[in-house]
């Protein structure tokens, strides 16, 4: 069952060891130059787990969290920066993706897609022709 193999493969806290093309994909989602020097700087941490029978990721930022509860290919809404999105969450190949599609916004929807290679959480971020990767360590 997909929910049994993301708890195995994902569930824990992870903290960003780094990062690749992260400041771009920010300019893409039009953030200003100040809060993506800001944003480049921090070392997030996401906590991932099955609860209740729903995917769980809650992403610390310092001067921001959020904190997703879905199930696997239903359409959810949040909200990053003020903007409101439909997601769906979707399992495949070992690797857990979220689309997000902004609501009422102009900004371009974000693929993020999450994978454990070799002890580490890669989690890659495409908007329009912007791909960000970004490393995550286990921390427990």
């Amino acid at each position: 069952m997909a929910l049994d193999e993301i708890q195995q493969k994902f569930r824990g806290k992870w903290k960003l060891c780094r990062s690749e093309n992260f400041e771009d994909f920010l300019k893409e989602m039009g953030v200003n130059v100040v809060a993506r020097k800001l944003a480049a700087a921090g070392k997030p941490e996401q906590e991932v787990e099955v609860k209740d029978g729903k995917i769980r990721i809650v992403y610390k930022t310092g001067f921001w969290d959020r904190e997703d509860n879905f199930n696997l290919d239903e359409e959810f809404e949040n909200e990053t920066n003020k903007v409101k999105h439909k997601v769906v969450g979707s399992y495949k190949d070992g690797k857990l993706e979220t689309v997000a599609t902004p609501i009422d916004s102009e900004l371009p929807p974000q693929r993020t897609v999450r994978d454990v290679v070799d002890g580490e959480m890669v989690m890659t971020i495409h908007a329009r022709d912007v791909v960000c990767t970004r490393y995550f360590k286990r921390l427990q």
